[in-house]
């Protein structure tokens, strides 16, 4: 007697729970630092505002309009990696893809352009979704830094959305050096990098995002041929 059976879905709980007992752990360590941190960044995001109204319409005032975003976007950093201490709850709104990729794409094109790398966009048709912007901004910038690293002498990168099967599909897709087949089964885990320098969280506070959109992410990578993740996002 031949008995098989698929423990596939068993062993995605298993790194699941994983993966959550890790960042439960980085928890504690963040909240202490958190205090810390809010504060400077605080008065930097000030002030720049205040150069920026200062100097408004200016090449410097322009400068001092994309450090306040950047600040921005380290609080919301910040307060997306508090929220895994408590688990995250999506602040979710009606959020036009075309218009959000479109700004979000104009933002680091410059960025990448200086370094020999081809951003653009695709998208069927126009498709509003009910999602958090600030959590699907930090899932997305998480996964075009790693594109960025993974092109070092440039490259093409593409977001790609459509609707697929009553899910919203964002596919993030770079040209770059891939993912060793060895590793790929370990991106998602906190503080696992390849990086001399890395955290190891990018990954795994984007796949946290998506969870908590009710939705999932996958990857597909061939070495030295690039890497694709595709985000899928419920359609409510």
């Amino acid at each position: 007697v031949l008995i098989c059976k698929d423990i596939t879905r068993i062993k995605e709980l298993e790194a699941e729970n994983e993966r959550n007992r890790r960042l439960s752990a980085m928890g504690s360590l963040v909240m202490k630092i958190a205090h810390e941190i809010r504060n400077p960044l605080g008065s930097i995001e000030l002030y720049a505002n205040m150069i920026s109204e200062d100097l408004k319409d200016t090449l410097q005032g322009d400068y001092a309009r994309r450090i306040s975003n950047s600040v921005k976007m380290l609080r919301n950093t910040l307060e997306n990696m508090l929220g895994f201490t408590r688990g995250i709850v999506p602040k979710k709104t009606d959020v036009c893809l075309n218009d959000f990729i479109s700004d979000f794409v104009k933002e680091f094109y410059e960025v990448f352009s200086r370094v020999g790398i081809e951003f653009k966009y695709k998208i069927q048709k126009k498709i509003t979704a009910k999602l958090d912007p600030s959590l699907l901004r930090q899932a997305l910038i998480n996964l075009i830094m790693n594109a960025y690293q993974a092109m070092p002498d440039g490259g093409v990168l593409q977001i790609n959305i459509k609707e697929e099967n009553k899910f919203v599909k964002i596919s993030v897709i770079d040209s770059g050096q891939g993912i060793d087949s060895e590793i790929i089964d370990k991106i998602f885990d906190p503080f696992f990098s390849t990086k001399d320098r890395g955290t190891g969280l990018g990954l795994s506070i984007t796949n946290s995002i998506v969870s908590a959109h009710g939705g999932k992410i996958e990857v597909k990578s061939k070495f030295k041929e690039g890497t694709e993740f595709v985000l899928y996002f419920p359609v409510e």
